[in-house]
């Protein structure tokens, strides 16, 4: 097996390691050895949302790497190791990002999205094919279909072929992550199709087509099954968030925004809880998946925005309401639940699901991994569920095992939007970082949310700062504008004049001056130093 302690090595090298075993620290440390030998080479980090790109950056920050979302001219601006991107991205503009970036080093998280199409894997070999190495990360390096995935080596019947892998069992065994728990419901299911009544248990054999609207009809919030799935899982959540995690947490995956919206009512119905939302078409999905992370609410529904990759330790309980059912999804999804959460000692996780062979089998295959290492099974005695037309005739539970939890923040009001304490926090440490005192902190705070969603922890990272003082040098520009009667342009062309730079050109301390100078233009004196 090739290893990285020689950056001598061949160009590429696969390290495939389950969920939550550190492939982001471990890739962070490998670009600061890079860093280190190679001074001045630029890194960049690719991944599949704009939302874990910001978690790249957050990172990457807390190691002394500052990197940039976007390249806005022929290099690297100053202050920026390199960048932090989307597959989209890249592929929006492969040759920009070949000529600042192309030479350096690259890390592709979960990069079997690399192979979603030809068109992104040319995107990526045209970016990025003359690169001093090339590093793959994944959890799953496979693809449900035949698509090659760029930069990576496959043996002679097409399997990849990783130089590191690290799986569940081994994370398991090491203390890693936690045990997850698949506990399956069966039942019978009635259904019209094509003007025919049709009803069909788990218990049966049946046709493709007809498991299909089986499944559908489990699906249904408006149906028994979904209403006694719903209820156990938020029992089992109540009793880990009373038994020494009282910030744990439970996800649905639903099929569509339409399904996650129904889901999303029933579940309040049944437990009085408003669960949080994301949804792939919300500008704020991102904001929305931060706050939940750092906060206490029980429940979060989604359709794939919480799917991969993305950071929730306090996950806990999730449920399978969705009709995809791939390998490489499921694995996805379970890798939502099993990062543990420091200091909680009996850390199970539980994915529950409906009795369909083929998401059973992707349990038992992850159940396989690490069955040496399994206690007794969690025993369940609820009693059986009666229903009315639609629902779960009866039960079949399979344990297998799951996980997640985190620490919760208090929550203001402002205008129509919603603040956590994380927003207010960083507002007070880019005012501590630049120098100066907020007249309005809560405002200023709801500013930089629209920049960017919270951070996970820590200090903010060099860009977060500069998108912060440009948006408050905009409004004290806009201010000025209005006093005077003078146009936008012409108080930045003043700016410009006296700092011989456009505001795109400033560094920190540059914006941080032109802030001062237009307050001294309105009235207000220098900005008071904390």
């Amino acid at each position: 097996m090739r290893k990285w302690e020689d950056l001598d090595c061949p160009a590429d090298f696969l390290a495939e390691a389950t969920p939550g075993a550190g492939k982001t620290r471990f890739a962070l440390e490998l670009a600061n050895r890079v860093r280190a030998r190679s001074r001045g080479i630029p890194l960049s980090f690719v991944c599949p949302t704009a939302h874990l790109r910001n978690q790249w950056q957050q990172a990457a920050h807390q190691v002394g790497i500052e990197l940039s979302t976007d390249v806005m001219g022929p290099r690297l601006q100053w202050g920026y190791s390199g960048l932090a991107l989307t597959y989209q991205q890249v592929l929006s503009d492969p040759e920009r990002f070949r000529r600042v970036v192309g030479q350096g080093w690259v890390a592709l998280d979960e990069c079997h999205h690399a192979g979603e199409g030809r068109s992104w894997a040319e995107a990526l070999m045209h970016a990025f094919g003359s690169a001093e190495h090339r590093l793959s990360l994944s959890g799953t390096a496979f693809r449900s279909d035949a698509c090659r995935i760029p930069f990576i080596r496959y043996d002679t019947a097409g399997v990849s072929e990783a130089d590191y892998r690290y799986g569940y069992g081994e994370a398991l065994r090491d203390g890693i992550v936690r045990p997850v728990y698949f506990v399956s419901f069966g039942g019978e299911m009635e259904w019209v199709k094509d003007g025919e009544v049709r009803r069909a248990a788990y218990a049966e054999a049946i046709p493709r087509d007809q498991a299909a609207a089986r499944l559908r009809t489990a699906l249904d919030p408006a149906g028994g099954w979904m209403e006694h799935t719903l209820t156990r899982a938020h029992r089992r959540l109540i009793e880990l968030r009373g038994n020494g995690h009282p910030q744990a947490a439970g996800l649905v995956v639903c099929v569509d925004q339409i399904h996650a919206r129904r889901i999303a009512a029933r579940l309040r119905d049944i437990t009085g809880v408003d669960p949080a939302i994301a949804l792939s078409d919300d500008p704020q999905a991102s904001a929305t998946i931060n706050a939940f992370t750092v906060g206490s609410r029980p429940w979060i529904v989604a359709v794939r925005q919480v799917s991969e990759g993305t950071d929730i330790p306090r996950l806990r309980v999730g449920i399978w309401a969705t009709n995809a059912s791939t390998e490489l999804f499921f694995r996805q999804v379970v890798g939502r639940l099993v990062r543990v959460v420091p200091g909680v000692l009996a850390q199970d996780a539980y994915l529950y699901l409906p009795a369909e062979p083929q998401l059973l089998r992707h349990a038992k295959a992850i159940a396989e991994e690490r069955s040496h290492q399994l206690i007794a099974p969690p025993t369940d005695d609820d009693e059986q569920v009666a229903v009315s037309r639609a629902p779960v005739a009866r039960r079949d539970e399979d344990d297998f095992r799951a996980l997640e939890s985190r620490a919760d923040e208090a929550q203001i009001v402002f205008g129509s939007k919603i603040l956590s304490g994380a927003d207010l926090q960083r507002a007070k440490e880019v005012a501590l970082a630049c120098g100066w005192e907020l007249e309005d902190p809560v405002a200023f705070a709801a500013e930089l949310r629209e920049a960017a969603g919270p951070p996970a922890s820590g200090s903010v990272p060099v860009e977060l700062r500069r998108k912060a003082l440009r948006s408050l040098l905009s409004r004290r520009v806009r201010e000025h504008s209005s006093r005077t009667g003078s146009a936008h342009r012409d108080t930045y062309a003043r700016l410009k004049r006296v700092a011989g730079r456009t505001v795109a050109q400033l560094d920190e301390a540059g914006l941080i001056r032109h802030i001062k100078l237009v307050e001294a233009w309105l009235g207000r004196g220098e900005l008071r130093v904390v």
